[in-house]
């Protein structure tokens, strides 16, 4: 199964997960939960959208470097 469906088809999964370590931060501990999913399923989306879309090597490469 490819990375951007794994996402799609995992979304609850990887939300609950997701708002459950947001809590561990102590930069987060006082936010409640909903102010924290609030963004995650634009986050899983938008990432989703971006493994979906071609990239030469050359991008590719620059993209693993963080440019």
């Amino acid at each position: 199964m490819r990375l951007a469906v794994f996402l799609e088809v995992a979304r609850d999964e990887i939300l609950d997960a997701a708002a459950a370590y947001a809590k561990t931060l102590p930069q987060l501990a006082h936010v409640e939960e909903g102010t924290i999913r609030d963004d995650l399923p634009l986050l899983l989306v938008a990432i989703s959208a971006d493994l979906r879309t071609p990239q030469s090597r050359a991008q590719s490469i620059e993209k693993s470097h963080g440019d």
